[in-house]
């Protein structure tokens, strides 16, 4: 932290980030947000895209701080230097219309961007875009399933999720029920609460796997609050299962 602080008080842009990212997390010093923003700034204001990224985090996500429109500004100057997980972020207000207009077009385009750079959340996020059309693209359910099967690779649940859904149910990939049900077993595995609900449904149901009224509820239980779990649950509880 030191040594952070002298090159940081020398106006150097990564002595500023490194303090900034130490105030964020409480790395040699105590856990302090506005010093974390206000050196954040310091950093992004000469063009460090990993601050301008981290800033807009914090004008994103921090109630104290809360700033649509900035977030937008600070993730389209780090998304211009090429940062994927910005401009997976300025899909996302775009998609929406936080800080800026909604508009579904910028929205898939910087969505492609960030995904062919293999970030595994914005190749989720391409996905649906194919897989429901979105008014913007043609609906292709095969590059859905291309995009999420990225996503699942990394490890995303979400990914593993719906690929798991795809190969059950056949919908751009050629059907495989039990290479789907183990997909969805990885997502579940990775604390995915659709996941469990589905995973418990096919032991409630004896779908995959023997049927087995016990580990159905435990798998619904580790949903947490989803609510088709919670029905489910419900649905144990009053046939006595």
């Amino acid at each position: 932290f030191k040594y952070f602080k002298i090159a940081a008080d020398r106006g150097l842009d990564q002595g500023q980030y490194n303090l900034g990212i130490a105030y964020q997390y409480g790395y040699g010093v105590n856990s302090d947000l506005k010093k974390a923003l206000e050196h954040y700034k310091l950093a992004a204001d000469q063009g460090h895209a990993d601050a301008q990224a981290n800033l807009a985090y914090l004008y994103g996500h921090e109630k104290s701080f809360e700033d649509y429109q900035k977030a937008f500004l600070y993730n389209k100057l780090a998304a211009a230097q090429g940062d994927s997980i910005a401009q997976n972020n300025i899909g996302v207000a775009y998609e929406y219309g936080q800080g800026i207009e909604k508009n579904l077009q910028k929205a898939f385009e910087y969505y492609k961007l960030s995904a062919d750079q293999g970030y595994d959340v914005a190749q989720n996020n391409l996905a649906y875009f194919y897989k429901y059309g979105e008014g913007v693209v043609d609906k292709d359910l095969k590059k859905a399933f291309y995009y999420h099967k990225l996503a699942a690779e990394q490890g995303n649940a979400d990914g593993q999720y719906n690929v798991g859904l795809a190969l059950e149910t056949g919908l751009g990939v050629d059907k495989d029920v039990q290479k789907g049900f183990e997909y969805i077993l990885k997502a579940a595995s990775n604390g995915y609460s659709p996941g469990y609900t589905h995973v418990g449904w096919n032991y409630h149901q004896g779908i995959n796997v023997p049927r087995d009224f016990r580990k159905a509820y435990q798998h619904y239980k580790k949903a947490g609050n989803e609510s088709y779990a919670l029905d489910n649950i419900g649905t144990l509880y009053r046939l006595g299962q």
